[in-house]
């Protein structure tokens, strides 16, 4: 089993990128201060990727429940995950292209 907790988000600094830990099938659990990394947090607990724990609390629940899972397994598909990152990475680099494309006319 594993849990991956991202840094910098019990405290206002805005939060680490939690997608790369989502990405090798390991849950994720970040705290409330996540500013920098909203939407990614968002689109990860939607599909069942990651949690946002109140406190240190919770995050140990959270830990106990990771470790209890049957077989250690998350309850996400890693690689549809994956799958749905990079759809997203080339929506944003047609957009950029676009928008580039667009300023230099």
């Amino acid at each position: 089993a594993c849990l991956a907790f991202v840094g910098g988000s019990f405290v206002p600094v805005g939060g680490h990128d939690p997608v790369e830990a989502a990405g090798q099938g390991c849950p994720v659990a970040i705290g409330p201060a996540h500013a920098n990394v909203r939407d990614a947090v968002a689109w990860l607990v939607e599909a069942g990727a990651a949690r946002v724990v109140a406190d240190a609390a919770a995050l140990g629940e959270a830990l106990v429940e990771a470790l209890a899972a049957p077989g250690g397994r998350p309850r996400f598909d890693p690689a549809a995950l994956c799958a749905e990152g990079d759809r997203v990475l080339e929506r944003s680099v047609a957009l950029v292209e676009r928008l580039l494309d667009e300023g230099a006319a």
